[in-house]
C-alpha cells in the first residue's frame, strides 16, 4: 500500500540525524565497515511511508486525511517513527538511548492525539470529498446582466 500523504521528508531526517547516520541505516552493503555507506533514498522513502501509514491508522478516527496543512507535531512523530523503523531493521534499539526516549514520547503524543487530550490545531476537519467546486460558466457581460435585471 502506498501512502499519498507523508508527514516528513528525507531532508527532515537528514536535518535531525545527519546523512552519515541515515546512510549507515539504509545501506546494508556497508554493514561490514569495508565500504563507505551510501544513502539509499528509495529505502528511506519506503520507511517514511510506513511511519506515515502508522500515524494515519492511529489517528483516522479523530482526524480526516489527507490534511490540508502540514503539522509540526506529525512531522516530528514521523521523523522519530521512521528512525525507529530504520534502526530496528538492523539492530535492537538500546533501552536508554535518546531515540528510545523520543520513541516513548512519540507514542505518548499519539495516544493523546487519539483521545483528544491534545489537538492538531493546524488542520481543517473538512474532508476533501465534501468540497465541491462549481464548473458552471457564468456570463457577467452587460447583455446578460440586463436580462437578469428584467426577470
Amino acid at each position: 500500500m502506498s501512502v499519498l500523504e507523508t508527514f516528513c521528508t528525507i531532508n527532515d531526517l537528514i536535518d535531525e540525524y545527519g546523512s552519515k547516520e541515515l546512510a549507515k541505516l539504509s545501506d546494508l552493503d556497508s554493514a561490514d565497515n569495508r565500504t563507505t555507506p551510501i544513502l539509499n533514498t528509495n529505502l528511506i522513502q519506503r520507511y517514511i511511508e510506513k511511519a506515515s501509514e502508522e500515524i494515519i491508522s492511529k489517528l483516522k478516527g479523530s482526524y480526516d486525511f489527507p490534511l490540508f496543512e502540514k503539522s509540526a507535531i506529525l512531522n516530528d512523530i514521523c521523523v522519530v517513527l521512521t528512525m525507529v523503523k530504520l534502526q530496528r531493521r538492523i539492530h535492537v534499539i538500546k533501552q536508554n538511548s535518546s531515540l528510545s526516549f523520543r520513541s516513548q514520547g512519540v507514542n505518548s503524543t499519539l495516544k493523546k492525539l487519539m483521545t483528544g487530550e491534545i489537538k492538531l490545531t493546524e488542520i481543517s476537519t473538512v474532508t476533501p470529498s465534501l468540497i465541491k467546486v462549481s464548473t458552471q460558466n457564468y456570463d457577467f457581460t452587460n447583455n446578460s446582466l440586463k436580462v437578469l435585471r428584467k426577470t
